[in-house]
């Protein structure tokens, strides 16, 4: 089975997208930024939603929206970018490690992704993902998807 859960600032506002990127860019975009977990799994679907609630959400300054669904709207794109499967990915590695130690924790991890999603808003309509994937991706270390607002 599989679950997706969006972890989301409560108190986070959008920022200028200026500070994301190397060189200036047209018109006044905004992002917000949320950390995506995509399950895949063995078991409870209730055990594994109390784990990402238990673990990955601080209940007072986060939100979790659970499912495949954007979290947030009036987007214009989101980019989602994480570690590829062969890179060294701490946070992974430390989320698995603790769900090992427990001692009934109802539910076993076939696979585990974690990805940041920035959601980019564009009043004018014309902010193109290009200089997103150039100042933020490493292709290197770095698997990335680009998602058109309704889409």
């Amino acid at each position: 089975m599989r679950l997706e859960a969006e972890v989301i600032g409560k108190f986070e506002s959008a920022g200028d997208c200026a500070k994301l990127l190397y060189a200036p860019i047209e018109g006044k975009l905004t992002y917000r930024r949320t950390r995506r977990y995509e399950i895949e799994f063995e078991g409870s679907e209730d055990s594994v939603k109390e784990f990402v609630d238990q673990v990955l959400v601080d209940h007072v300054s986060h939100e979790v929206h659970f499912g495949s669904s954007p979290a947030l709207e009036g987007f214009s794109f989101h980019l989602d970018y994480g570690m590829k499967p062969t890179a060294l990915d701490h946070e992974k590695e430390t989320i698995l490690r603790y769900h090992s130690e427990l001692e009934n924790p109802g539910f076993t991890f076939s696979s585990l992704k974690i990805t940041t999603r920035l959601y980019i808003f564009d009043s004018d309509g014309h902010a193109t993902a290009d200089p997103f994937v150039r100042d933020i991706v490493n292709p290197a270390v770095h698997i990335w998807n680009v998602q058109a607002a309704g889409s």
